[in-house]
This record gives C-alpha cells, structure tokens and sequence, in this order.
C-alpha cells in the first residue's frame, strides 16, 4: 500500500463530516507533522467561509486528529496557528 492510500485510510477511519474529512486531508497532503496555515489560506484554497474553517478545525481538535498550536508576534499580535497531525 503506497502512502497516498495510506492517506485517504486513515481519513476514513474517524467519523467526522465530509468538510472535516476535505480539511484533515488537505492538511496530510502536505506531507509535514506540523504546519503553519491562516484561516483564510485555508479558506482560499478549499473554497469554504473562514467561519466553517475555523469551526471545523476546532471539531477536529476536540475529536484529538489535530492539536493546534496558537502563534504570537513580537508585537503581540496573532499570527497564524501551527498544527500538529496526530
């Protein structure tokens, strides 16, 4: 079984809504442990409302297939937030 199949199965092994499913595999698409992405990268590029990203993300933190890791600037201000697939 090669990786990108290895992929879709694990995606298949947790009941989650379609929207979650469509973000966790984005997230394994990009092949790294941990990622950095904003909301509205992630809105951009899925095609779905910032609001239904977010609300997403955090479903799947409580369901423990993300851990989201909140980033801050010098200044204080947020930056993106980095994700650790579990």
């Amino acid at each position: 079984m090669n990786l990108s199949s290895m992929k879709y199965k694990i995606i298949t092994t947790f009941k989650g809504t379609p929207t979650q499913k469509l973000l966790y595999g984005y997230m394994l698409d990009l092949d790294m442990e941990e990622v950095t992405l904003s909301f509205n990268k992630i809105s951009r590029d899925l095609k779905l409302s910032r609001r239904a990203v977010i609300d997403n993300i955090n479903k799947l933190c409580k369901l423990g297939i993300i851990r989201k890791i909140p980033r801050t600037g010098e200044d204080g201000g947020s930056l993106a937030n980095k994700y650790k697939l579990m």
